[in-house]
């Protein structure tokens, strides 16, 4: 049981989604602001993520793209667990992802009308908050993307380096938010997100993830990972997509499980 209980954080890790008990914070108007982050943008950083936004397809292709329904597997190897991963997102702040696997159950996390949830087949429903919730809310937005500067005050080109056996340029950056640092990897010879490395929160902590693409394949003219791996520590997950689509999704399928609408409920109560 210990090894599912496990099992479930990592996934809901992974996803951006650990689930904790909370909504959408509201700051009292009487709150002091805090100063505004200093906005450096590093020139030489931001010509090589355009160059990989026009790699993936260009500005103007991922600008249309009202939402995405992908499909693909999920491989957890040191568990011995293999499943299903389907995730729904669109515009305006809706995202559904499903993880099911055989012997455990379905996984869902979901965001709808600003509220973030989960629900587990171990830990049952929750509701979710602070930065787990804001990363809910980047990883729902199709053209996020495209929003970088939006998300991250400080982006750094720090040089030519070597992630997964190839040259890549590093670039570092620093979350408007939540003052966390991450750094990307674009390969040289691509021109591609060559993978990450992240600090994020989780049920068990602040933990690092590193994020390896493997594969890229094109769908409806972009560019997208197909193969992925994630590794937190010992742990670590590879996902396959083998499906995308865009300007396909009906939004009704982003509405509310009634065990989520039970707990808004109740917290409005409190």
């Amino acid at each position: 049981m210990k090894l599912k209980k496990l099992t479930a954080a990592v996934l809901l890790t992974i996803i951006g989604a650990s689930g904790v008990a909370g909504a959408w914070a509201v700051e009292p108007e009487t709150a002091v602001k805090e100063a505004a982050p200093e906005i450096k943008h590093d020139a030489k950083a931001i010509e090589v993520i355009e160059n990989a936004l026009d790699k993936a397809g260009g500005r103007e292709l991922i600008e249309v793209a009202e939402s995405v329904h992908t499909t693909g597997t999920v491989d957890i190897p040191m568990a011995g667990l293999k499943g299903t991963m389907e995730v729904f997102a669109a515009t305006g702040g809706n995202l559904l992802i499903k993880v099911n696997i055989p012997g455990f159950g379905e996984q869902l996390t979901g965001l709808h009308d600003g509220i973030g949830w989960s629900i587990d087949p171990m830990g049952g429903p929750k509701l979710m908050e602070g930065a787990q919730l804001d990363a809910l809310v980047e990883q729902s937005d199709p053209q996020n993307a495209l929003k970088y500067k939006e998300h991250y005050s400080i982006i750094t080109y720090v040089g030519e380096s070597e992630f997964n056996g190839q040259k890549v340029h590093q670039i570092e950056y620093v979350n408007k938010k939540s003052g966390q640092t991450s750094t990307e990897y674009y390969a040289i010879n691509s021109g591609l997100l060559a993978g990450s490395v992240a600090t994020t929160d989780s049920e068990m902590g602040e933990i690092t993830v590193t994020t390896t693409v493997n594969e890229y394949k094109d769908f409806g003219g972009v560019q997208m990972p197909s193969k992925t791996t994630q590794q937190m520590g010992p742990m670590s997950m590879g996902m396959t997509t083998s499906s995308a689509e865009f300007n396909s999704v009906d939004k009704s399928v982003f509405e509310l499980p009634a065990s989520i609408k039970a707990l808004v409920e109740a917290s409005k109560e409190d």
